[in-house]
């Protein structure tokens, strides 16, 4: 119902005092000043102070395949994720972050290069502090449907070496 979709919206939006604004960019912050002033300083404020409401959703350690088919040509776009519920203290930002750019060149060097299993691929961390503190190892990569199976276990492989280094 488009009327009761606007009531929502009117609803959500009335009140943005606990909304954060993130400004990204090469930013002058004496020129910007005036400008956030403007237009966030003139936006009413009920101060309800809301807090998320979050349902007792679990995470499941299962995959989840969804196939949208799109085009004429065969080419599967996929999103593997590798998951850990460790608290996201610095120290653990700082480890995956790490692991992140030497798992993306691995990847690419490894299932990209040598393989040549896909058109592209990248990794990077994702840190989530709601409802549950969970990081994330996400890998984006492109390839022949045929490839999927093979690429995602030699991600795990990959993953599970560069996590199990001793250093001395």
């Amino acid at each position: 119902n488009n009327k009761r979709a606007q009531e929502i919206y009117k609803e959500r939006f009335s009140d943005p005092s606990s909304f954060t604004f993130v400004l990204v960019g090469n930013i002058d912050f004496n020129t910007v000043k005036p400008i956030i002033e403007k237009y966030l300083g003139g936006l009413p404020a009920k101060n309800n102070n809301e807090k998320p409401n979050y349902r007792d959703i679990k995470i499941s350690d299962q995959t989840k395949t969804d196939v949208v088919k799109s085009g004429s040509d065969p080419k599967s776009m996929v999103i593997t994720n590798l998951q850990s519920f460790e608290p996201n203290t610095l120290e653990n930002k700082i480890y995956l972050t790490a692991i992140s750019y030497i798992l993306d060149d691995s990847l690419i060097d490894q299932i990209r290069e040598q393989k040549q299993w896909t058109y592209s691929i990248s990794a990077y961390p994702r840190f989530i502090q709601e409802p549950q503190q969970a990081q994330y190892l996400s890998i984006f990569y492109s390839c022949q449907p045929n490839r999927v199976d093979s690429i995602n276990n030699e991600i795990i492989k990959i993953a599970k070496s560069l996590t199990t280094i001793n250093v001395a």
